[in-house]
């Protein structure tokens, strides 16, 4: 298997070797036209230095090695967050160094994760330069990534480093499953790799067994996204986050959370409806991507609505009460959805695949969201069972249901009761993940499913 291993790889260098020349305008464009991308561009390719220490204090005494924990972007930074605070109670005198991919997931982590980590840094770009010069930087006794960011020439490198590596929160979703089949050669190879994986259901065990994962090697532990604790909610008192917002009084307020290009026109015509019934709704709307925000603020105002950005209505709070609040900064959004009478939650109305229901269920609140959560499907499929949930077809049905639960204030409130106890029965997922870790750890050695490998470099 040794030589297997080393011919995939080698093939696998070969032909991103041949791609480079076709490559290199297309990512000159994106750092040209993005300003994430440029952030993270150098970082990732390895230049300059790799931590970035978070300055936390940690207890005194002997180090027993260093875990990399990896996380994409602000979805899977958030997923982590109880699987740090459990690693950190239970490995007291290991290093915890975190790495994302996107300038959002670097932004939320040292925002969220400053006390439980000691350094956070960039993901190297599937480079074998770049993978070796951070991997070298960091020198990690194990790696844990978290839900899916899995790349040939990172999990290839920690092969040959003898670095065991475990996948937690794990999901394979119809279109990523029938992707790496076709690409069964390469992706089977990378699958055994893997000294420990924590599956969130049976059917992603099942799935990630068919594609290479050695059997002994797989559990299902559920879903860590159960296990975040929901933030203390920001009362409505005239002076906190609510009249920040344009909620002062007992305003009805309707959250629609990381919304999508398409989705908010849908809303704005919903909104217009709604608001013939209730002539003091508050609409606030937390687009997905905060550079957004003025654009949408621009497709608000075409309707006649008062509209504002959160930024500007915090700085003039006693100004005239918006009809539209659109929020242009990171980190608020689990608050808000605690003020709401009801969250819709976007990239559903639209094929997005859906995003995380469970941050309103978990402050009971009722949810809302459209037929496109393939990302997010047994969630929302468990809310629904239990009717804290309304999965909506059309704009008339998201407008119908949304006004239900405005004029039935008590049926909102059970709605809601029933969506935090899904959240609640499901919890625990972060522990069965660091208990299939500490194994990991106890006997940590890729052993014979991961035997050291050669390949190229371009």
């Amino acid at each position: 298997m040794g030589g297997s291993l080393a011919v995939v790889r080698w093939v696998y260098n070969l032909l991103m070797c041949s791609l480079l020349p076709a490559a290199v305008p297309l990512v000159a464009g994106h750092l040209v036209l993005s300003t994430k991308r440029r952030k993270t561009f150098s970082r990732r390719m390895g230049f300059g230095p790799v931590p970035a220490f978070t300055g936390a204090e940690r207890p005194r005494g002997p180090r027993e090695g260093r875990l990399w924990v990896h996380a994409l972007s602000v979805g899977e930074v958030l997923s982590a967050s109880p699987l740090l605070q459990e690693l950190r109670r239970r490995e007291r005198h290991r290093e915890i160094w975190f790495s994302a991919s996107t300038a959002t997931g670097i932004e939320t982590a040292r925002k969220t994760l400053s006390s439980i980590v000691d350094a956070v840094f960039h993901y190297p770009y599937d480079l074998l330069f770049s993978v070796r010069r951070i991997t070298g930087a960091v020198s990690p006794s194990a790696v844990i990534i978290v839900e899916s960011d899995l790349w040939p020439n990172f999990l290839f490198e920690m092969c040959h480093r003898g670095v065991p590596v475990a996948l937690v929160n794990a999901r394979i979703s119809s279109r990523s499953y029938r992707g790496y089949r076709r690409l069964r050669p390469l992706t089977a190879a990378m699958f055994r790799t893997l000294s420990f994986v924590g599956a969130q259901t049976e059917e992603d065990r099942l799935r990630l067994r068919s594609l290479g994962v050695r059997p002994g090697a797989l559990r299902t532990t559920g879903n860590m996204k159960y296990d975040r604790p929901p933030p203390v909610p920001d009362p409505m008192d005239g002076s906190g986050l609510g009249r920040c917002l344009g909620a002062d009084g007992n305003r009805e307020i309707v959250v629609a959370g990381s919304t999508h290009p398409g989705e908010e026109e849908i809303l704005r015509s919903c909104f217009e409806r709604l608001r013939l019934q209730f002539p003091d709704l508050l609409l606030v709307v937390v687009p997905r991507d905060p550079e957004r925000s003025e654009s949408v603020c621009r497709i608000f105002r075409s309707g006649g609505r008062f509209t504002v950005c959160r930024s500007s209505r915090s700085a003039d709070p006693a100004g005239p009460r918006p009809d539209v609040t659109v929020v242009d900064t990171m980190g608020l959004l689990s608050r808000i959805y605690g003020i709401s009478r009801a969250a819709f939650v976007g990239g559903s109305l639209v094929e997005a695949g859906g995003h995380n229901p469970l941050e309103p269920a978990a402050l009971a609140k009722p949810v809302v969201f459209g037929p496109h959560t393939e990302d997010f499907s047994d969630i929302c499929r468990a809310l629904q069972t239990e009717g804290g949930a309304f999965r909506v077809h059309s704009p008339e049905a998201l407008e119908n249901t949304l006004a239900r639960l405005l004029k039935d204030p008590l049926a909102a409130e059970r709605a809601g009761r029933r969506a935090r106890r899904v959240v609640e029965a499901n919890r625990g997922a972060a522990a069965r993940n660091v208990d299939g870790i500490a194994d990991m750890l106890a006997g940590a050695s890729p052993g014979d499913h991961c035997p050291a490998s050669g390949g190229g470099s371009c």
